[in-house]
């Protein structure tokens, strides 16, 4: 038994438009309309560069639809409870870095040599710290 990856996170917010802003625009993130809703505008995936949606992105109070027949409604969308942060692995350190902060967004930087690593550190509009790591 094994876990190959993290597959999704799910975000439901009461600030829908501006989270989907953040994510495609400030982040570079595709977004396409969820499988189970009409419009966009009622649920989005967010997809990584080959076409995986890896945050699904659901406005509070909106019951979800599965693809098979389960419902969830819980409209809490305030706070992250223990979520700490979301690691995206991401490439072009200096392209990002220069688009981020043109956003005026507050920005942390972090580099850890020993790991190869340089990492960006960016909250989304609901507060969520988003972890960009360049390896």
């Amino acid at each position: 038994m094994r876990i190959n990856a993290l597959d999704h996170i799910n975000i439901r917010t009461t600030r829908f438009g501006e989270t989907l802003d953040f994510y495609r625009d400030t982040i570079g993130l595709s977004v396409r309309p969820s499988p189970v809703v009409s419009d966009i505008s009622e649920g989005a995936w967010i997809c990584d560069k080959s076409d995986r949606p890896i945050i699904h992105l659901v406005p509070a109070g909106q019951t979800v639809r599965a693809l098979g027949s389960m419902e969830v409604d819980d409209d809490d969308a305030t706070g992250t409870g223990p979520l700490h942060h979301v690691a995206l692995d991401c490439g072009d350190y200096e392209t990002f870095r220069a688009h981020l902060e043109a956003s005026g967004r507050e920005l942390r930087f972090n580099d850890i040599p020993q790991a190869g690593l340089r990492q960006i550190f960016v909250r989304d509009p609901n507060g969520l710290l988003v972890e960009l790591n360049f390896r």
